[in-house]
């Protein structure tokens, strides 16, 4: 069995609560808009509006594949 890792965080963002959701779920152009930490966003299922995604991302200097 892997080892999890769970982060959260808390960002006050001066922007509509749409645009910022707009953002947020466009997962596939994550690594567009935040490059310093998403790598690469795949959706390998979508079922209605739940998604299955595989990514690549860096924290704290390291690569992860979620």
């Amino acid at each position: 069995m892997r080892n999890k890792i769970h982060l959260t965080g808390s960002w006050f963002i001066r922007a509509p609560q749409k645009d910022v959701f707009n953002l947020i779920t466009d997962f596939e152009n994550m690594p567009k808009y935040f490059p310093k930490v998403a790598k690469e966003v795949n959706i390998v299922k979508r079922d209605g509006n739940k998604l299955s995604i595989q990514a690549k991302v860096k924290s704290f200097g390291r690569i992860f594949r979620l």
